[in-house]
Parts: C-alpha cells; structure tokens; sequence
C-alpha cells in the first residue's frame, strides 16, 4: 500500500509542477517573445482547456481497458513530451 501512495504522490507532484509552472515563466515569456499579456493569458487558459477536456476522455478509456496500462502510456507520453519541451529551442 506505500508503494501504491509514493507512486500516486509522485505521478500529482509530476503532474502539479508542469501544470503550474509557466504562471511564474510569464514576464520572461512575454519579453523574450514580445507578446502581450492578454495573449500570455491565452496560453495558460489553452493549457488548462486541453488538459480538462483529455481528462474527460481520459476518463472513459481507463474505464474501459486496464488501468494500470493507461497510466503507464499516458506517463510515458507526458514524460518524453515533456522532454521535448524541455531541449526545444
């Protein structure tokens, strides 16, 4: 059962901090790429509108196939496109 809870922590303390870390990246966001703070606004709003409606989606298809193999493909994605933002230039 610890197991089962450090890989849950893990997993919402992975998802949390890319989910809330461009709030802080905005002014240097808007510096580098000159755009406006009405639009840097639009990129945490489209980020949240995305991540609600896979999430709907999301939802249904764990139901209906195994579980664990959701999780295991949706973190693996998550992970390497994460990656892949991370060496973007």
């Amino acid at each position: 059962m610890k197991r089962v809870l450090a890989v849950f922590f893990t997993i919402m303390f992975m998802i949390g901090t890319d989910t809330f870390l461009i709030s802080p990246l905005l002014p240097t966001l808007q510096q580098v790429y000159h755009i406006s703070t009405e639009l840097s606004g639009w990129m945490v709003s489209s980020y949240a509108l995305g991540y609600a409606v896979f999430a709907l989606i999301a939802g249904p298809i764990s139901d209906g196939l195994n579980r664990k193999k959701v999780m295991v493909i949706g973190m693996s994605f998550f992970a390497l496109s994460t990656f892949l933002c991370g060496i973007a230039s």
